[in-house]
């Protein structure tokens, strides 16, 4: 069992390593690009809006995969 659940933690972590990786590679990569077609001055406001949505997902605070969580326990139990 420990071994188990230590085979799955790293394998977790491997794929955690592997999607930060690939997303900084994808945006080191892109911001060229962006920095072409949208403009030198108008890079400032995209990057601001892109850091705003982000923190907007901050806000979250895990309300949507908690209620999930409920709505799943009570429809298994039969209380819909």
């Amino acid at each position: 069992m420990l071994q188990n659940t230590a085979k799955k933690s790293i394998k977790n972590f491997l794929y955690f390593l592997l999607s930060f990786f690939c997303s900084s590679i994808l945006g080191f990569l892109a911001t060229p690009l962006i920095i072409k077609y949208v403009g030198e001055k108008d890079f400032g406001i995209y990057r601001l809006i892109l850091d705003f949505v982000g923190y907007l997902s901050l806000c979250d605070l895990g309300l949507a995969t908690s209620s999930n969580s409920l709505l799943t326990n009570s429809l298994r139990e039969g209380k819909s």
